[in-house]
C-alpha cells in the first residue's frame, strides 16, 4: 500500500502560456490494496462518532459493513445514513444535516462514488457554517471548513474525492446547483482497488466514462497549468488501456487498479482545470432526466471534441496518440465512439427518453452552467442545440 501526502495547500504553478495557475492539492490520499485499513485510525484521529454517508446499495453489497468495522474496531461508532440517490438533491443534504444533528458527530465518512462524496461534502459544510443548501452555490461562499471529511471510493470515475467542487440538484429550479468551495476539500481520499473488484459492468462503463471525460476536458480546458495537464493525460491513458479490460472481467484486479488511480489523476486536474462543455451540457441532462453523469458524458464527448478541434487541435493530437496507430486529432472522435462502443455505450440520448422538445431548454441551461466557461472554443446557444440535436 502506498500514501501521497502534502499539506493543505494550493500551489502556484505556471500556465502553459506562461501565466500563473492554481492548483489545489488534497491533504492525504491512501492508495493502494488493502488502503481500506487506514480509515479507522484516520477518524479516530478527529473523534469517535462518525457520521456515514452512503446508498442503499452500497449497503446491500456488504462495503458499508466493511467500513463501519473498520471504524468500531478502531473505536469510531458510525452513524449510517443511506438515502443517498445518483445525482443527491438538496433534500437529501438536509436529511443527513437532521440524521446527524444532536449525535456529536466528530466526522463524516462517505462511501460510494461522486454522488455519496458529494452529498457528504455539502452536509460537512453546511454543518460547520451554518444556513440553507443554496446559501453555498458557487464560488467560495462559505467562511469556514467543512466538518472533516474521509471519502471511500467504491468506483473509479467522479474524482469528487480529490475535489473542491459538488453537484446538488435542485429541483424547484431543475438544475444541478455547482458548489466551488476550497472549504469543501475532503481531508482524507482512501482508494483501495479491493472495493471496486465486482463492480456492475454498466457502473464500471459509466464512472470509467466519466473519468476519461474528465482528463481529455481538463486537458483542453482554459484553465490547464502544467501540472494539471501531466495528471489529465496519464488519467487518459489509464483509462484507455484499462477501461475495457475493467468492464470485460470485474475480478481483473490490475485493471480496476489502473482505472482508480486514473479517477484520481483525473480528479486532482479538474479540480485546477475545471472541465468544459460536455459537463455543461451533461448537467442538464442529469437534473432534468436523472441520467448516469458518465454516460450522458461518453454520448456527448465525441461530439464536443470534433466542435473544439479547431481550437485545441495539438492538444486534441497528444491526446489520439495515447489510442494507438498513429491517430490524429480529427481521429479522435472515432475513437472514443469506438471506446463506447466496445464498454457497452448507448449511441444517442434519444434512446434514454431525452426528448428533442426540450433541446432549447437544455442548451439554455447549459450556457449558464459555469463550465461552458473553460471550454477551449467558445460556444454560442445555438451551438449547443445543435450538439445535442446531434447527441439524439
Amino acid at each position: 500500500m502506498t500514501a501521497m501526502a502534502a499539506a493543505q495547500a494550493t500551489a502556484r504553478v505556471l500556465s502553459p502560456a506562461g501565466g500563473a495557475a492554481e492548483l489545489p492539492l488534497p491533504p492525504i490520499v491512501h492508495f493502494g490494496r488493502g488502503a481500506l485499513a487506514t480509515v479507522g485510525r484516520e477518524a479516530r484521529g478527529f473523534g469517535d462518532r462518525a457520521l456515514l454517508v452512503t446508498d442503499r446499495g452500497m449497503v446491500a453489497s456488504g462495503i458499508v459493513d466493511q467500513v463501519a468495522r473498520v471504524l468500531r474496531e478502531a473505536g469510531v461508532e458510525p452513524l449510517v445514513f443511506d438515502r443517498v440517490e445518483p445525482n443527491p438533491t438538496i433534500a437529501q443534504v438536509e436529511a443527513g444535516l437532521d440524521a446527524g444533528a444532536g449525535q456529536d458527530i466528530r466526522v463524516v465518512v462517505s462511501v460510494g462514488g461522486g454522488s455519496a462524496h458529494d452529498c457528504a461534502k455539502v452536509i460537512a459544510l453546511v454543518a460547520t457554517n451554518g444556513g440553507e443548501v443554496r446559501d453555498f452555490e458557487g464560488l467560495d461562499r462559505s467562511a469556514h471548513r467543512g466538518m472533516p471529511l474521509i471519502c471511500v471510493n467504491t468506483t473509479a470515475g467522479s474524482g469528487a474525492d480529490v475535489s473542491r467542487y459538488a453537484l446538488i440538484t435542485d429541483p424547484t429550479r431543475g438544475l444541478k446547483m455547482i458548489v466551488t468551495d476550497r472549504h469543501l476539500m475532503p481531508r482524507i481520499a482512501v482508494n483501495d482497488p479491493l472495493l471496486t473488484v465486482g463492480m456492475p459492468a454498466a457502473v464500471t462503463m459509466a464512472s470509467g466514462l466519466d473519468a476519461l471525460t474528465h482528463g481529455i476536458e481538463a486537458y483542453v480546458s482554459t484553465l490547464a497549468s502544467e501540472v494539471s495537464s501531466l495528471c489529465a493525460l496519464r488519467a487518459v491513458e489509464l483509462v484507455v488501456a484499462n477501461l475495457e479490460r475493467a468492464v470485460r472481467d470485474g475480478s481483473d484486479i490490475d485493471a480496476r487498479e489502473g482505472m482508480l488511480m486514473g479517477s484520481l489523476l483525473a480528479g486532482m486536474a479538474i479540480d485546477s482545470a475545471s472541465v468544459g462543455a460536455v459537463h455543461a451540457m451533461a448537467h442538464q441532462l442529469g437534473a432534468l432526466y436523472d441520467l448516469p453523469h458518465g454516460v450522458c458524458n461518453g454520448i456527448l464527448l465525441p461530439l464536443v471534441v470534433e466542435f473544439n478541434e479547431p481550437a485545441a487541435a495539438a492538444r486534441y493530437g497528444r491526446i489520439a496518440t495515447v489510442f494507438g496507430g498513429g491517430a490524429t486529432a480529427r481521429r479522435l472522435p472515432s475513437l472514443i465512439r469506438t471506446l463506447g462502443d466496445r464498454v457497452g455505450l448507448p449511441r444517442g440520448l434519444a434512446g434514454l427518453g431525452v426528448e428533442g422538445s426540450r433541446i432549447g431548454d437544455l442548451a439554455a441551461r447549459a450556457m449558464t452552467d459555469m463550465c461552458i466557461d473553460t471550454n477551449p472554443r467558445p460556444m454560442t446557444e445555438a451551438d449547443v442545440v445543435r450538439l445535442f440535436e446531434r447527441a439524439l
